[in-house]
């Protein structure tokens, strides 16, 4: 029984053992399938991988080449070096910019690339970043190519650090630098203009504020509160206006206040109180402040006190004051002088040339040269002392107009020649040949100062010559010459030490035990200051006993016309005979009147007499007159009132033409004559040659020269602009050249208008302001001719008023000012292109 259950057990264990192993055969036949599957994928993926590498490989590859490419091909200097600076890669940008070759770079340490002032700097820069670990800047160096030149470069790098023993150990860099010279020599010029302007913004003490909008400020710098003993903390917040101005000036910042909001910058002066109630003067330049969106959220004003310049300012007006009263009174002494001494001088010269046509017997004739002689020379005393005057009162006024100087230089020549032929003194003339057209300057200066020179040298010359020479000198300009002048004669000459003397006021030249020569002493002085008026000088080269020789120079333009060669004197027509013509003589001197009334006579010309200015109104209004010889001082009604009557009454005379008679040579009583409704002024004493031309000119109207056609002033006219002045104002700096000549064409037609219409209305005022503030303007653009009449408009309005010459200007001007208009346009037009 133990047997067969042994037996069972065995077979039952058997069984188990067999299915057992039936299993692992199964589950290791599963197994081996799964690995054998496994094994498959596995050389799938195997090939797959091989494959990506393959691609990522030749990817990797043609990316390096471009890589390669690009860095070969960049401007930019791109290199790597290791952690002795020894360069392992440089880029060709750096061959070309450095100057070196490959094999010479090569053996090059970076910093040795570097400019020996920097090195140090980079140096420290570079071990500064390894310190804190820093991988990435940039820094800017000069370094020095292979020919010695100087250059900057903006350098990007970047550290390599490797890990050594868990340490970062430098391992070298890698960096990409570009040529930055010009922007390094811009930024350092901008930085020492900011500098610059900087220094002189401290050094000019202005005190700056801040205001919103509805002037409170909002804040204030140190200056501003020195200048007004605040505090900052007293000020911020407050009602600006307020706090610092008086009742009267108000209204004043309220209405800058407005421009403000319109975004409108402008100037102006206010006095304003201190902490402590005192009050000073300052000058305030306001504009708008704008936030980041170009919204006005306020404005900024700069302060500068200017009490110290108010208070020269009201000394100077008072000084100007009592100068121009005392000024007034030496023109009113000179005038009635004037007036006095050449009324009777007028009467005698007069005379003297109506004897001389009553066949006096040859005794009469020297009493006559005698008297004749006297006057002429009282005559010319008078002159030169009114001329200084002029001269030092700022008076005299430069013309320029076109006139043949060879022919003035010929008709002195004639002149003088006649009158040295008693003497036997000869009278040469040498001439440049090359100079034969018009020249354009002051003739009638020009003549005044020849003529004092021959003169002079005609009386201390005996015998011998006396030689006039023109020749011409340096070039100035495209037209502009110097032309060279000599008087040279053989008389007495002097010594050396004299000669200093002869140019100033009031000295005569005589040698001791001799008789003094005749004159004031103020001829030469006169021609010296009229030289150099014009921009020219004198000096004088003499030697006792054998002669003197005067030089000067001035400058004049040489237009392209031909010079006539006739001489002045073919001016003077013939005279006409005036019998169907009736004058009125306005005359209160017996003498003059005697002298007027016998040369009308001789001429057959109607005239009547009026002694006052109260009978010339009376008979102008009851006759018909074709002229009216007017004297400027008559009692009861003077020339001008009487003149004003005539011009402003209704009747027969209304508009014919008036001529002042006049012993005064000042030129403000010559602007008073034409002011008052006069056409023209006589000056006593006259000769009846020069009453002739007056008569000729009014009342022959047959005649072929009209005299008072002058020809228009070109000196002020402006054909092209001036590019030696743009340069001068803008340099190179084309950006800055084509926003002023914009600005100029945006402001200058509204400009214009307002000068059109205070030309209209006769606003000289307000014409004289407006020339003042446009002539910079066109400077600017180059346009200094009409700088200059601007200029000259202005000045002359505000030393004597208006008159005939200035209004031709003004119109001048408007009339020119399209094409000048043109001319900035097309300049304007070229800048942008």
């Amino acid at each position: 029984m133990e047997g067969n259950q042994k037996i069972e057990m065995l077979e039952r264990r058997f069984e188990r053992e067999k299915l057992a192993r039936k299993e692992a055969e199964r589950i290791l036949e599963q197994k081996a399938l799964e690995l054998y599957q496994a094994n498959n994928n596995l050389l799938k993926l195997n090939e797959s991988l091989e494959a990506q590498i393959k691609k990522r490989t030749e990817d990797l590859n043609s990316s390096r080449i471009r890589y390669k490419t690009l860095v070969e091909s960049a401007n930019e200097i791109v290199f790597e070096v290791d952690k002795n600076f020894q360069l392992l890669y440089v880029n060709p940008a750096a061959y070309h910019l450095l100057l070196y070759s490959e094999d010479e770079i090569s053996t090059i340490t970076f910093l040795e690339l570097v400019a020996p002032t920097h090195k140090e700097i980079v140096k420290e820069y570079i071990v500064n970043c390894l310190k804190n670990k820093i991988t990435q800047g940039y820094i800017e160096f000069p370094v020095q190519k292979k020919n010695g030149e100087i250059i900057w470069l903006g350098e990007n790098f970047q550290l390599d650090f490797i890990l050594e023993n868990d340490v970062l150990v430098f391992n070298g860099i890698k960096a990409m630098a570009r040529d930055i010279t010009d922007i390094y020599y811009a930024q350092l010029k901008l930085k020492l203009s900011e500098e610059k302007y900087r220094l002189i913004m401290e050094n000019m003490e202005l005190g700056f504020m801040e205001v919103d909008l509805e002037g409170k400020i909002v804040r204030v710098y140190d200056r501003l509160c020195k200048m007004t003993g605040y505090e900052e903390s007293e000020l911020v917040g407050k009602i600006a206006n307020e706090v610092f101005l008086t009742e009267k000036y108000v209204s004043v910042l309220n209405q800058q206040d407005e421009n403000r909001k319109k975004g409108e910058v402008g100037s102006y002066e206010v006095e304003m109180k201190r902490k402590d109630g005192s009050l000073f003067w300052v000058l305030i330049s306001g504009g708008p402040v704008f936030d980041n969106k170009g919204e006005i959220i306020g404005s900024v004003g700069i302060h500068y006190d200017i009490s110290n310049q108010k208070k020269i300012q009201h000394e100077l007006a008072i000084a100007k004051e009592l100068a121009e009263a005392s000024q007034r009174a030496e023109q009113s002494f000179l005038a009635n002088m004037s007036h006095e001494i050449r009324t009777p001088l007028n009467a005698i010269i007069g005379m003297s040339h109506l004897l001389f046509d009553t066949n006096p017997s040859p005794e009469q004739i020297e009493y006559l040269d005698i008297v004749k002689n006297s006057a002429n020379f009282l005559h010319a005393l008078i002159s030169d002392v009114l001329d200084m005057a002029k001269i030092e009162a700022g008076k005299v006024e430069i013309k320029r107009s076109e006139f043949d100087i060879i022919g003035v230089l010929r008709t002195l020549h004639k002149t003088y020649e006649l009158k040295s032929r008693v003497k036997g003194v000869k009278i040469l003339l040498e001439l440049d040949p090359d100079l034969n057209t018009l020249v354009i300057g002051d003739e009638l200066i020009l003549n005044q100062v020849l003529n004092n020179l021959l003169s002079n040298a005609e009386k201390f010359t005996d015998h011998g010559n006396i030689t006039l020479s023109l020749k011409i000198g340096e070039k100035l300009d495209e037209n502009i010459y110097i032309l060279n002048f000599a008087v040279k004669d053989t008389g007495h000459g002097m010594e050396e030490a004299k000669a200093k003397l002869v140019f100033q006021k009031f000295k005569q030249i005589h040698e001791k035990n001799s008789i003094k020569t005749k004159g004031t002493g103020l001829g030469l002085a006169i021609v010296k200051e009229l030289i150099e008026l014009q921009g020219g000088n004198i000096y004088l080269e003499t030697e006792l006993n054998i002669g003197s020789t005067f030089f000067f120079n001035l400058p004049f333009e040489v237009t392209a016309k031909p010079a006539s060669r006739e001489t002045n004197s073919s001016l003077i027509e013939e005279f006409i005979d005036f019998e169907e013509k009736n004058i009125l003589i306005a005359e209160d001197n017996p003498m003059n009147f005697k002298y007027l009334s016998t040369l009308l006579s001789k001429w057959r010309i109607k005239f009547k007499h009026a002694h006052d200015g109260r009978e010339a109104i009376e008979l102008l209004m009851s006759d018909t007159f074709d002229l009216v010889l007017m004297d400027i001082q008559m009692p009861y009604v003077d020339g001008y009132e009487t003149t004003v009557f005539l011009r402003q009454t209704p009747g027969p005379n209304q508009h014919i033409p008036v001529v002042a008679l006049t012993a005064s040579a000042m030129i403000i009583e010559k602007n008073k004559a034409k002011d008052a409704g006069m056409d023209n002024v006589l000056t006593k004493p006259f000769t009846p040659d020069q009453l002739k031309r007056i008569l000729d000119q009014y009342l022959n109207t047959n005649r072929k020269i009209k005299i008072e056609d002058q020809p228009m002033q070109t000196e002020y006219i402006d054909e092209k602009i001036n590019q030696e002045i743009v340069d001068a104002y803008f340099g190179n700096d084309n950006n800055f050249k084509k926003i002023v000549f914009e600005t100029f064409l945006e402001e200058i037609e509204y400009q214009i208008e307002e000068f059109k219409e205070f030309n209209s209305s006769e606003n000289w005022g307000e014409i004289a302001k407006l020339g003042h503030k446009m002539k910079p303007s066109f400077a600017m653009v180059g346009l200094n001719n009409t700088e200059a009449l601007l200029k000259s408009i202005e000045s002359e309005i505000k030393a004597n008023g208006i008159n005939d010459q200035i209004k031709n200007r003004a119109k001048l001007f408007i009339n020119n000012f399209p094409e000048l208009l043109k001319l900035v346009k097309s300049e304007y037009n070229n800048l942008k292109n």
